[in-house]
């Protein structure tokens, strides 16, 4: 999968909690979309760390994004190695483990 997904020009995005940012489903995503092959799990939050897991491995995207939902460490260390970059659709990076 991941020899066919390098030939893409567009790294794949995962928004673990694109409600979260897009509550009223009225945010235009195209600009985002247009430069990655975005997913959007429509919740505001996913606070089961064996479910974030899964999501990302179940999508093997380059990008985690999350918007006001903690990441924990224990989640973040059994992430693929597809995973290249986890951001935070905000300020700050409280959410994030960076020790």
């Amino acid at each position: 999968m991941m020899a066919t997904r390098a030939l893409l020009s567009k790294p794949r995005a995962l928004f673990l909690n694109s409600s979260r940012l897009n509550y009223d489903a009225k945010l235009d995503l195209s600009r985002l979309s247009s430069l990655t092959d975005l997913i959007c799990n429509d919740v505001d939050a996913v606070s089961d760390a064996t479910e974030i897991v899964n999501l990302v491995k179940q999508h093997e995207p380059e990008i985690v994004i999350t918007k006001e939902m903690e990441v924990p460490s224990a989640a973040l260390e059994q992430f693929p190695s597809s995973v290249k970059l986890l951001a935070e659709a905000g300020t700050g990076y409280n959410n994030i483990p960076i020790d």
